[in-house]
């Protein structure tokens, strides 16, 4: 942009950096909702992946988290543990072969 015949320099990159960790806090909760809701949905079933895969191991981990009552109840405390899991999920899946 042009101002005065002076080129001005107008980053918006910090502005962008902010942008995207709130997007990242968000997208955190949304993979806890889908977590609570799957960990839930495999317990009912009564469905258990194989413990060598990496998604049985996820399992294990967020079972280890999350409550395992299966009541009609505020899930706050669980989305809250799942939403954290993420970080934990990246050691199982960089350790596994593909």
């Amino acid at each position: 942009m042009l101002s005065r015949g002076v080129e001005e320099q107008a980053s918006f990159a910090s502005l962008a950096a902010r942008q995207t960790l709130r997007a990242c806090d968000a997208y955190r909760l949304v993979v806890g909702c889908e977590l609570v809701a799957a960990v839930r949905a495999l317990r009912q079933r009564g469905l258990r992946p194989e413990p060598e895969l990496p998604v049985g191991r996820a399992l294990e981990t967020a079972e280890s988290v999350l409550d395992a009552d299966p009541a009609d109840r505020a899930l706050t405390d669980d989305v809250t543990a799942a939403a954290a899991l993420p970080d934990r999920f990246t050691d199982i899946w960089s350790g596994s072969t593909a």
